[in-house]
């Protein structure tokens, strides 16, 4: 049985509006996940590369959907998922921190 959106999903307005030329850089939903991401102090699910970079450029912390299968399978969530190259650095930390 699945649950309801208004049960888990939140929607917000952000209030942060990054620079043009980010917005020109990565496009307009990005943009807006990176500037809610800023004002939330909140992890970043994102995998696009520009993204990434712009996100990390704000420090955002970042993690990709190699990332959150890979801590599904530590978690025990996930019972099969191919190590494939993993990014040191913040997602590492991330992963150790969750």
């Amino acid at each position: 049985m699945a649950i309801p959106f208004d049960k888990w999903l939140e929607v917000y307005q952000q209030k942060i509006k990054l620079s043009s030329a980010i917005s020109n850089t990565v496009d307009s939903g990005e943009a807006e996940a990176i500037a809610l991401a800023l004002e939330l102090n909140m992890i970043l699910l994102i995998d696009e590369k520009r993204g990434r970079i712009v996100a990390k450029q704000k420090a955002v912390d970042i993690i990709g959907t190699a990332g959150i299968l890979l801590l599904a399978k530590r978690k025990g969530i996930a019972r099969r998922v191919k190590n494939r190259q993993i990014n040191s650095g913040t997602k590492s930390k991330i992963m150790q921190n969750i």
